[in-house]
């Protein structure tokens, strides 16, 4: 199976926020134990994982133009799309996720011309 996508590239001004956690993976499974408990056996569908990342103190002109078109036009609709969270250090760790379904726009802004931070919700799988 392969996947391609074309699109504009877009690139946050800073790194997630630390302490930053990749992904975090589940098993999506049917499994079956014996009456001591013991497990018989398991169907393994898939291995679904979660992203969160935070960005803080990001610039208004940013937001609005950079943000704000990407969720209005990709993330709002559920459309799939390609996360790295550092390709120059770690190009192998790409995702193909899209937003999770609960997560909110929101823009909180305290400090003059910054937003004070952005959640980005992540859900997919990993290539």
């Amino acid at each position: 199976m392969a996947v391609i996508m074309l699109g504009a590239r877009m690139e946050f001004p800073y790194p997630p926020e630390t302490p930053y956690i990749p992904y975090s993976e589940t098993i999506e499974l049917d499994s079956a134990r014996s009456k001591a408990g013991h497990l018989l056996g398991a169907l393994i569908h898939h291995k679904p994982i979660e992203i969160r990342a935070q960005f803080t103190v990001l610039s208004r002109t940013w937001i609005f133009d950079k943000w704000l078109s990407f969720w209005n036009d990709h993330a709002s609709n559920l459309y799939p799309f390609f996360y790295v969270w550092d390709i120059d250090a770690y190009p192998e760790y790409v995702y193909f996720v899209s937003i999770q379904e609960k997560m909110k726009y929101q823009t909180p802004v305290s400090i003059g011309l910054y937003v004070d931070s952005i959640d980005l919700e992540m859900e997919g799988i990993i290539l």
